[in-house]
Protein backbone atom coordinates (compact mmCIF):
# COMPACT_ATOMS: atom_id res chain seq x y z
CA UNK A 1 0.00 0.00 0.00
CA UNK A 2 2.64 2.61 0.97
CA UNK A 3 4.44 1.89 -2.73
CA UNK A 4 1.52 2.23 -4.41
CA UNK A 5 0.63 5.47 -2.59
CA UNK A 6 4.39 6.42 -3.03
CA UNK A 7 4.15 5.83 -7.03
CA UNK A 8 0.44 7.60 -7.19
CA UNK A 9 2.07 11.01 -5.61
CA UNK A 10 5.22 10.54 -6.69
CA UNK A 11 6.89 10.67 -3.51
CA UNK A 12 10.70 8.98 -3.70
CA UNK A 13 11.83 6.82 -0.45
CA UNK A 14 13.18 9.30 1.80
CA UNK A 15 11.29 11.85 1.18
CA UNK A 16 8.08 11.72 3.22
CA UNK A 17 9.21 12.89 6.56
CA UNK A 18 10.40 16.32 4.97
CA UNK A 19 7.52 16.32 2.54
CA UNK A 20 5.01 16.16 5.78
CA UNK A 21 6.62 18.01 7.90
CA UNK A 22 6.05 20.90 4.91
CA UNK A 23 2.65 19.89 4.56
CA UNK A 24 1.68 20.25 8.33
CA UNK A 25 3.51 23.25 8.87
CA UNK A 26 1.98 25.49 5.63
CA UNK A 27 -1.47 23.59 6.67
CA UNK A 28 -1.20 24.65 10.21
CA UNK A 29 -0.07 28.47 9.92
CA UNK A 30 -2.66 28.89 6.80
CA UNK A 31 -5.51 27.92 9.39
CA UNK A 32 -4.29 30.47 12.00
CA UNK A 33 -3.59 33.10 9.04
CA UNK A 34 -7.24 32.45 7.50
CA UNK A 35 -9.03 32.13 11.25
CA UNK A 36 -7.15 35.67 12.42
CA UNK A 37 -8.23 37.08 8.89
CA UNK A 38 -11.65 36.48 9.41
CA UNK A 39 -11.59 38.05 12.77
CA UNK A 40 -9.75 41.20 11.38
CA UNK A 41 -12.43 41.85 8.57
CA UNK A 42 -15.93 41.20 10.94
CA UNK A 43 -14.09 43.20 13.91
CA UNK A 44 -13.69 45.69 11.83
CA UNK A 45 -16.79 45.96 9.96
CA UNK A 46 -18.27 46.24 13.25
CA UNK A 47 -16.11 49.38 14.29
CA UNK A 48 -15.47 51.74 12.75
CA UNK A 49 -17.44 50.20 9.83
CA UNK A 50 -17.41 49.88 6.39
CA UNK A 51 -17.15 53.54 5.73
CA UNK A 52 -13.69 53.56 6.99
CA UNK A 53 -12.54 50.87 4.71
CA UNK A 54 -10.95 52.58 2.31
CA UNK A 55 -8.55 54.58 4.46
CA UNK A 56 -8.18 51.70 6.32
CA UNK A 57 -7.02 49.45 2.75
CA UNK A 58 -5.22 53.25 2.13
CA UNK A 59 -3.21 52.84 5.03
CA UNK A 60 -2.41 48.99 4.79
CA UNK A 61 -1.06 49.02 0.80
CA UNK A 62 1.36 51.70 2.59
CA UNK A 63 2.20 49.62 4.91
CA UNK A 64 2.85 46.63 2.77
CA UNK A 65 5.04 48.13 0.56
CA UNK A 66 6.66 49.24 3.27
CA UNK A 67 7.05 45.84 4.75
CA UNK A 68 8.08 44.37 1.06
CA UNK A 69 10.93 46.57 1.03
CA UNK A 70 12.06 45.60 4.49
CA UNK A 71 11.85 42.19 3.97
CA UNK A 72 13.96 41.88 0.43
CA UNK A 73 16.46 44.40 3.08
CA UNK A 74 16.89 41.01 4.71
CA UNK A 75 15.59 38.02 2.43
CA UNK A 76 19.47 36.96 1.84
CA UNK A 77 21.23 38.17 4.84
CA UNK A 78 19.81 35.68 7.22
CA UNK A 79 19.11 31.82 7.11
CA UNK A 80 15.81 30.86 5.62
CA UNK A 81 14.86 29.12 8.89
CA UNK A 82 15.88 31.95 10.98
CA UNK A 83 13.75 34.21 9.41
CA UNK A 84 10.23 31.67 9.34
CA UNK A 85 11.44 31.26 12.74
CA UNK A 86 11.14 35.13 13.38
CA UNK A 87 7.92 35.60 11.37
CA UNK A 88 6.08 32.84 13.13
CA UNK A 89 7.25 33.83 16.85
CA UNK A 90 6.73 37.39 16.53
CA UNK A 91 3.18 36.66 15.13
CA UNK A 92 2.15 34.35 17.27
CA UNK A 93 3.54 36.67 20.15
CA UNK A 94 1.60 39.60 18.47
CA UNK A 95 -1.45 38.33 18.65
CA UNK A 96 -1.38 37.27 22.50
CA UNK A 97 -0.55 40.86 23.11
CA UNK A 98 -3.30 42.58 20.64
CA UNK A 99 -5.60 40.37 22.73
CA UNK A 100 -4.12 41.24 25.86
CA UNK A 101 -4.61 44.94 25.03
CA UNK A 102 -8.42 44.50 23.83
CA UNK A 103 -9.12 42.46 27.64
CA UNK A 104 -7.61 45.57 28.76
CA UNK A 105 -9.66 48.09 26.83
CA UNK A 106 -7.83 49.10 24.29
CA UNK A 107 -10.31 51.11 21.82
CA UNK A 108 -12.20 49.03 19.11
CA UNK A 109 -10.78 51.62 16.49
CA UNK A 110 -7.58 50.92 17.20
CA UNK A 111 -7.66 47.05 18.31
CA UNK A 112 -9.53 46.15 14.56
CA UNK A 113 -7.10 48.10 12.95
CA UNK A 114 -3.80 46.78 14.03
CA UNK A 115 -5.32 43.51 13.68
CA UNK A 116 -6.55 44.09 10.35
CA UNK A 117 -2.97 45.13 8.98
CA UNK A 118 -0.86 43.03 11.22
CA UNK A 119 -2.89 39.91 9.50
CA UNK A 120 -2.58 41.37 6.19
CA UNK A 121 1.55 41.66 6.58
CA UNK A 122 1.96 38.00 7.31
CA UNK A 123 -0.01 37.01 4.77
CA UNK A 124 2.03 38.49 2.33
CA UNK A 125 5.52 37.87 4.43
CA UNK A 126 4.98 34.22 5.32
CA UNK A 127 5.00 32.57 1.74
CA UNK A 128 7.91 34.09 0.82
CA UNK A 129 9.54 32.93 3.80
CA UNK A 130 8.28 29.93 3.66
CA UNK A 131 8.60 28.61 -0.06
CA UNK A 132 12.15 30.21 -0.37
CA UNK A 133 13.13 27.87 2.59
CA UNK A 134 11.59 25.17 0.87
CA UNK A 135 13.23 26.12 -2.05
CA UNK A 136 16.73 25.58 -0.10
CA UNK A 137 15.93 22.03 1.02
CA UNK A 138 14.97 20.64 -2.12
CA UNK A 139 16.15 20.48 -5.31
CA UNK A 140 14.96 21.95 -8.62
CA UNK A 141 13.85 18.37 -10.11
CA UNK A 142 12.47 17.49 -6.38
CA UNK A 143 10.43 20.83 -6.08
CA UNK A 144 8.69 20.02 -9.53
CA UNK A 145 7.22 16.75 -8.10
CA UNK A 146 6.52 17.74 -4.32
CA UNK A 147 5.61 21.31 -4.25
CA UNK A 148 2.11 20.85 -5.56
CA UNK A 149 1.59 18.64 -2.74
CA UNK A 150 2.93 20.80 0.18
CA UNK A 151 0.36 23.71 -2.08
CA UNK A 152 -2.09 21.58 -0.90
CA UNK A 153 -1.39 21.39 2.38
CA UNK A 154 -1.83 25.30 2.46
CA UNK A 155 -5.28 24.76 0.27
CA UNK A 156 -6.61 22.82 3.27
CA UNK A 157 -5.77 24.98 5.78
CA UNK A 158 -7.21 27.99 3.73
CA UNK A 159 -10.83 25.88 3.59
CA UNK A 160 -10.27 24.50 7.56
CA UNK A 161 -9.14 28.27 8.82
CA UNK A 162 -11.82 29.67 7.07
CA UNK A 163 -14.73 27.33 8.34
CA UNK A 164 -13.14 27.37 11.56
CA UNK A 165 -13.63 30.76 11.90
CA UNK A 166 -17.09 31.09 11.01
CA UNK A 167 -18.13 28.26 12.74
CA UNK A 168 -16.48 29.86 16.37
CA UNK A 169 -18.74 32.57 16.09
CA UNK A 170 -21.55 30.18 17.25
CA UNK A 171 -19.32 28.41 19.86
CA UNK A 172 -17.94 31.10 21.15
CA UNK A 173 -21.15 32.65 21.79
CA UNK A 174 -23.02 29.81 23.54
CA UNK A 175 -20.33 29.30 25.94
CA UNK A 176 -19.58 32.98 26.72
CA UNK A 177 -17.20 33.68 25.09
CA UNK A 178 -15.78 36.88 23.07
CA UNK A 179 -15.34 36.04 19.78
CA UNK A 180 -11.60 37.99 20.09
CA UNK A 181 -10.76 34.69 22.10
CA UNK A 182 -10.44 32.96 18.47
CA UNK A 183 -6.97 35.28 18.38
CA UNK A 184 -5.73 33.30 21.54
CA UNK A 185 -6.18 30.21 19.70
CA UNK A 186 -4.63 31.12 16.11
CA UNK A 187 -1.67 32.37 18.20
CA UNK A 188 -1.40 28.75 19.81
CA UNK A 189 -1.89 27.10 16.30
CA UNK A 190 1.32 29.37 15.05
CA UNK A 191 3.43 28.42 18.52
CA UNK A 192 2.28 24.48 18.04
CA UNK A 193 3.39 25.28 14.42
CA UNK A 194 6.28 26.60 15.48
CA UNK A 195 6.75 23.51 17.39
CA UNK A 196 6.81 21.08 14.66
CA UNK A 197 9.54 23.62 13.15
CA UNK A 198 11.49 23.31 15.83
CA UNK A 199 11.16 19.34 15.69
CA UNK A 200 11.56 18.34 12.12
CA UNK A 201 14.70 20.51 11.25
CA UNK A 202 16.20 20.13 14.82
CA UNK A 203 19.03 18.47 13.06
CA UNK A 204 19.04 21.04 10.24
CA UNK A 205 22.77 23.15 9.67
CA UNK A 206 21.96 26.44 7.74
CA UNK A 207 23.44 26.12 3.68
CA UNK A 208 26.63 27.61 3.50
CA UNK A 209 26.40 30.96 3.97
CA UNK A 210 24.79 32.69 0.72
CA UNK A 211 27.44 35.70 -0.31
CA UNK A 212 24.85 38.82 0.79
CA UNK A 213 23.85 40.94 -2.18
CA UNK A 214 27.09 43.64 -2.42
CA UNK A 215 24.44 46.42 -2.83
CA UNK A 216 20.48 46.07 -2.33
CA UNK A 217 19.22 48.74 -4.65
CA UNK A 218 15.83 49.68 -4.70
CA UNK A 219 16.13 51.87 -7.02
CA UNK A 220 17.38 49.38 -9.61
CA UNK A 221 14.18 47.15 -8.74
CA UNK A 222 11.98 49.93 -10.16
CA UNK A 223 13.81 51.00 -12.61
CA UNK A 224 13.83 47.42 -14.20
CA UNK A 225 10.30 47.09 -13.72
CA UNK A 226 9.68 50.85 -15.47
CA UNK A 227 11.93 49.57 -17.73
CA UNK A 228 9.58 46.47 -18.75
CA UNK A 229 6.80 48.38 -18.76
CA UNK A 230 7.88 51.02 -20.76
CA UNK A 231 9.95 49.17 -23.35
CA UNK A 232 7.68 46.04 -23.86
CA UNK A 233 4.87 46.88 -25.10
CA UNK A 234 3.32 42.96 -23.51
CA UNK A 235 4.28 44.32 -20.31
CA UNK A 236 3.24 47.70 -20.59
CA UNK A 237 -0.67 46.79 -21.54
CA UNK A 238 -0.22 44.06 -18.76
CA UNK A 239 0.47 46.65 -16.23
CA UNK A 240 -2.52 48.68 -17.38
CA UNK A 241 -4.73 46.14 -17.33
CA UNK A 242 -3.62 44.38 -13.72
CA UNK A 243 -4.04 48.58 -12.54
CA UNK A 244 -7.83 49.06 -13.77
CA UNK A 245 -8.45 45.06 -12.53
CA UNK A 246 -7.65 46.35 -9.47
CA UNK A 247 -9.18 49.69 -9.11
CA UNK A 248 -12.89 47.86 -10.04
CA UNK A 249 -11.93 44.80 -7.87
CA UNK A 250 -11.79 47.12 -4.78
CA UNK A 251 -14.79 48.54 -5.87
CA UNK A 252 -16.87 45.34 -5.90
CA UNK A 253 -14.83 44.11 -2.45
CA UNK A 254 -16.23 47.38 -0.42
CA UNK A 255 -19.85 46.87 -2.31
CA UNK A 256 -19.75 43.31 -0.69
CA UNK A 257 -18.15 44.01 3.00
CA UNK A 258 -20.77 46.86 3.15
CA UNK A 259 -23.78 44.62 1.79
CA UNK A 260 -22.71 42.22 4.08
CA UNK A 261 -22.43 44.17 7.22
CA UNK A 262 -25.59 45.65 6.44
CA UNK A 263 -27.39 42.29 6.62
CA UNK A 264 -25.92 40.54 9.32
CA UNK A 265 -25.00 41.61 13.29
CA UNK A 266 -21.40 40.91 14.17
CA UNK A 267 -21.76 37.46 15.16
CA UNK A 268 -23.43 36.44 11.86
CA UNK A 269 -21.29 38.31 10.08
CA UNK A 270 -18.30 36.07 10.91
CA UNK A 271 -19.85 33.26 10.24
CA UNK A 272 -20.82 34.10 6.87
CA UNK A 273 -17.60 36.02 5.52
CA UNK A 274 -15.69 32.82 7.00
CA UNK A 275 -18.09 30.07 5.13
CA UNK A 276 -18.02 31.98 2.21
CA UNK A 277 -14.29 32.55 1.74
CA UNK A 278 -14.23 28.53 2.87
CA UNK A 279 -16.69 27.86 0.09
CA UNK A 280 -15.13 30.18 -2.37
CA UNK A 281 -11.54 28.15 -2.24
CA UNK A 282 -13.56 25.07 -2.98
CA UNK A 283 -15.19 26.27 -6.43
CA UNK A 284 -11.60 28.15 -7.18
CA UNK A 285 -10.10 24.86 -6.81
CA UNK A 286 -12.10 23.14 -8.69
CA UNK A 287 -12.66 25.71 -11.52
CA UNK A 288 -8.43 25.25 -11.22
CA UNK A 289 -8.54 21.60 -11.70
CA UNK A 290 -10.73 20.98 -14.25
CA UNK A 291 -11.38 23.81 -16.37
CA UNK A 292 -9.13 26.19 -16.20
CA UNK A 293 -6.22 24.32 -17.84
CA UNK A 294 -8.46 23.48 -20.69
CA UNK A 295 -10.12 27.04 -21.15
CA UNK A 296 -6.34 28.75 -21.30
CA UNK A 297 -4.94 25.65 -23.41
CA UNK A 298 -7.67 26.25 -25.97
CA UNK A 299 -8.14 29.82 -26.03
CA UNK A 300 -4.38 31.06 -25.17
CA UNK A 301 -2.42 33.28 -22.93
CA UNK A 302 -3.01 36.20 -25.03
CA UNK A 303 -7.00 35.35 -24.77
CA UNK A 304 -6.85 35.16 -21.06
CA UNK A 305 -7.05 38.53 -19.33
CA UNK A 306 -10.16 38.92 -21.06
CA UNK A 307 -11.87 37.06 -19.03
CA UNK A 308 -11.71 38.87 -15.74
CA UNK A 309 -12.55 42.37 -17.11
CA UNK A 310 -15.53 40.91 -19.22
CA UNK A 311 -16.98 39.24 -15.85
CA UNK A 312 -16.34 42.71 -14.07
CA UNK A 313 -17.87 44.74 -16.26
CA UNK A 314 -21.05 42.24 -16.42
CA UNK A 315 -21.56 42.20 -12.80
CA UNK A 316 -20.27 45.98 -11.69
CA UNK A 317 -23.44 46.83 -14.11
CA UNK A 318 -25.97 43.90 -12.44
CA UNK A 319 -24.88 45.67 -9.05
CA UNK A 320 -25.52 49.03 -10.11
CA UNK A 321 -28.85 48.08 -11.24
CA UNK A 322 -30.08 45.74 -8.39
CA UNK A 323 -27.86 47.34 -5.81
CA UNK A 324 -29.00 44.43 -3.30
CA UNK A 325 -27.02 42.09 -1.10
CA UNK A 326 -28.08 38.72 -3.59
CA UNK A 327 -25.74 40.91 -6.69
CA UNK A 328 -22.99 42.09 -3.90
CA UNK A 329 -22.62 38.00 -3.37
CA UNK A 330 -22.52 37.71 -7.45
CA UNK A 331 -20.29 39.70 -8.72
CA UNK A 332 -17.70 39.30 -5.43
CA UNK A 333 -17.96 35.34 -6.08
CA UNK A 334 -17.53 34.98 -9.70
CA UNK A 335 -15.00 38.03 -9.79
CA UNK A 336 -12.98 35.95 -7.11
CA UNK A 337 -13.37 33.05 -9.04
CA UNK A 338 -11.93 34.49 -12.37
CA UNK A 339 -9.19 35.95 -10.47
CA UNK A 340 -7.47 32.91 -8.51
CA UNK A 341 -8.55 29.98 -11.35
CA UNK A 342 -7.50 31.35 -14.45
CA UNK A 343 -6.74 35.39 -14.71
CA UNK A 344 -3.85 34.82 -11.48
CA UNK A 345 -2.13 31.80 -13.63
CA UNK A 346 -1.99 33.72 -16.43
CA UNK A 347 -0.51 36.54 -15.04
CA UNK A 348 2.10 34.37 -13.22
CA UNK A 349 2.52 32.70 -17.19
CA UNK A 350 2.94 35.67 -18.89
CA UNK A 351 5.88 36.96 -16.00
CA UNK A 352 7.46 33.56 -16.90
CA UNK A 353 8.27 35.32 -20.55
CA UNK A 354 10.66 37.57 -18.25
CA UNK A 355 14.18 36.30 -18.29
CA UNK A 356 15.21 34.57 -14.67
CA UNK A 357 17.42 37.41 -13.78
CA UNK A 358 15.34 40.38 -14.10
CA UNK A 359 11.73 38.00 -12.92
CA UNK A 360 12.18 38.75 -9.14
CA UNK A 361 12.12 42.57 -9.95
CA UNK A 362 9.36 42.56 -12.75
CA UNK A 363 6.83 40.60 -10.77
CA UNK A 364 7.40 42.73 -7.33
CA UNK A 365 6.88 45.87 -9.40
CA UNK A 366 3.92 44.41 -11.39
CA UNK A 367 2.19 42.40 -8.23
CA UNK A 368 3.24 44.94 -5.60
CA UNK A 369 3.56 48.09 -7.16
CA UNK A 370 0.54 48.26 -9.37
CA UNK A 371 -1.43 46.09 -7.08
CA UNK A 372 -0.74 48.39 -4.45
CA UNK A 373 -1.72 51.57 -6.20
CA UNK A 374 -4.81 50.39 -8.45
CA UNK A 375 -5.81 49.44 -4.80
CA UNK A 376 -5.33 52.82 -3.68
CA UNK A 377 -6.87 54.50 -6.40
CA UNK A 378 -10.08 52.96 -5.52
CA UNK A 379 -9.98 53.50 -2.18
CA UNK A 380 -9.71 57.56 -3.04
CA UNK A 381 -12.60 56.85 -5.64
CA UNK A 382 -14.80 55.09 -3.18
CA UNK A 383 -13.59 57.86 -0.43
CA UNK A 384 -14.94 60.65 -2.36
CA UNK A 385 -18.29 59.20 -2.90
CA UNK A 386 -18.39 58.77 0.98
CA UNK A 387 -17.34 61.87 1.55
CA UNK A 388 -20.36 63.14 -0.62
CA UNK A 389 -22.50 61.02 0.96
CA UNK A 390 -22.23 62.28 4.13
CA UNK A 391 -22.34 65.98 3.40
CA UNK A 392 -25.86 65.07 2.12
CA UNK A 393 -25.07 65.87 -1.28
CA UNK A 394 -26.16 62.21 -2.74
CA UNK A 395 -28.01 59.18 -1.23
CA UNK A 396 -26.91 55.90 0.19
CA UNK A 397 -28.23 54.23 -3.29
CA UNK A 398 -27.43 57.15 -5.08
CA UNK A 399 -23.33 56.13 -3.90
CA UNK A 400 -24.02 52.58 -4.76
CA UNK A 401 -25.33 53.04 -8.12
CA UNK A 402 -22.25 55.69 -9.13
CA UNK A 403 -18.99 53.63 -7.86
CA UNK A 404 -20.75 50.50 -9.38
CA UNK A 405 -21.13 52.24 -12.61
CA UNK A 406 -17.65 54.05 -12.75
CA UNK A 407 -16.53 50.21 -11.81
CA UNK A 408 -18.11 49.24 -14.64
CA UNK A 409 -16.52 51.99 -17.22
CA UNK A 410 -13.64 51.05 -15.88
CA UNK A 411 -13.79 47.08 -16.70
CA UNK A 412 -14.82 48.33 -20.04
CA UNK A 413 -11.55 50.81 -19.72
CA UNK A 414 -9.49 47.21 -18.81
CA UNK A 415 -11.28 45.59 -21.59
CA UNK A 416 -9.89 48.03 -23.96
CA UNK A 417 -6.33 47.80 -22.84
CA UNK A 418 -6.76 43.50 -23.20
CA UNK A 419 -7.42 43.89 -27.00
CA UNK A 420 -4.24 46.17 -26.73
CA UNK A 421 -2.31 43.27 -25.29
CA UNK A 422 -3.67 40.73 -27.45
CA UNK A 423 -2.84 42.79 -30.68
CA UNK A 424 1.02 43.28 -29.64
CA UNK A 425 1.31 39.81 -28.23
CA UNK A 426 3.30 37.88 -30.80
CA UNK A 427 5.79 41.20 -31.34
CA UNK A 428 6.83 41.40 -28.16
CA UNK A 429 7.93 37.79 -27.23
CA UNK A 430 10.77 38.96 -30.00
CA UNK A 431 11.46 42.09 -28.23
CA UNK A 432 15.19 42.57 -26.84
CA UNK A 433 14.12 42.71 -23.09
CA UNK A 434 12.69 39.30 -23.45
CA UNK A 435 15.43 37.79 -24.85
CA UNK A 436 17.18 34.92 -22.60
CA UNK A 437 19.81 32.76 -24.46
CA UNK A 438 20.80 33.56 -28.00
CA UNK A 439 21.46 30.63 -31.02
CA UNK A 440 22.12 31.54 -34.49
CA UNK A 441 20.80 34.85 -33.70
CA UNK A 442 17.25 34.01 -32.84
CA UNK A 443 15.70 34.43 -29.34
CA UNK A 444 15.20 30.69 -27.64
CA UNK A 445 12.73 30.07 -24.77
CA UNK A 446 10.07 32.42 -26.30
CA UNK A 447 6.44 31.46 -25.47
CA UNK A 448 4.86 31.18 -29.11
Amino acid sequence: MGSRLQQVLNVHKGEWGLLIAFFVLIALNTVALEGADVVATSSYMERPGPDNIPLLWIADMVVILVSSLLYSLVADRFPRLTLLRGLMVSFGVTLLLLRLLISYGLPDTISHTLLYVLVDQQLILFPLAFWAFANDSYNVAASKRLFPLISAGGLIGNVVGNWFAGQSAAIFVRRGLPKDDLLTVCSLIFFAALGVLAFAFRDTRPPPARRPAEKIDLRETWEVGVGFVRNVPLFRYLALVLFFNEIVMTVVEFHFLAQTTERFDPIQFQAFYGGFKALLTVVSLLVQFFIAGRLLEKIGLKNAFFTLPATLVAGSLAAAVRHDFASAIGVRFGARVVLDSLDGPSRKSAQGLVPDARRGRVSTFLDSYVYATGTIAGCLLLGLFILLGRAGVISRVAIIVLYESLAAVMAVVTLFFAFRLRAVYEDSLWNPWLARRKRRGLSIELDL
